[in-house]
């Protein structure tokens, strides 16, 4: 399955805080051909199964700057993503983690910064098209 953060054409990705875990937008599911993920409130949620859960996120000019993936069910940290730097840039960081639930668990994308930056610190919109900011790959690994 694949989820993003889509945005119509001229539209940033949005204001970081500074020094907190920030919940990335998620808004739209791109494939789902075995209906395996469900989004609301920025949140998506898996049944029971094992998951290879690969995602990115932009930021710019938020100097040092890292995203996670943490389960809101089980109030836990399921991976961490590269740690980067974003000058006057934009970048992304990524990250990839094996997540096993038992039962239907919801997990969002975080992301902290050092500098906020407002209407664009969550990436710069495209010059055409829709804007696609953070992105999740979900692979189902296990029965």
């Amino acid at each position: 399955a694949i989820i993003a953060d889509v945005k119509s054409v001229s539209t940033d990705g949005g204001t970081n805080t500074i020094n907190i875990w920030q919940t990335r937008d998620l808004n739209t599911e791109i494939d789902d051909p075995e209906n395996i993920v469900s989004i609301s409130a920025n949140q998506f949620t898996l049944q029971a199964g094992k998951y290879l859960i690969e995602w990115s996120c932009p930021a710019y000019a938020v100097d040092r700057h890292v995203s996670r993936l943490y389960n809101i069910t089980t109030s836990t940290v399921e991976g961490e993503g590269t740690a980067l730097y974003s000058g006057s840039d934009n970048n992304v960081t990524t990250g990839a983690a094996i997540v096993t639930v038992a039962s239907a668990n919801a997990l969002e994308i975080q992301h902290y910064t050092q500098t906020a930056k407002a209407g664009d610190g969550f990436g710069v919109d495209a010059i055409t098209g829709n804007s696609v900011y953070t992105l999740v790959k979900i692979h189902k690994i296990g029965a």
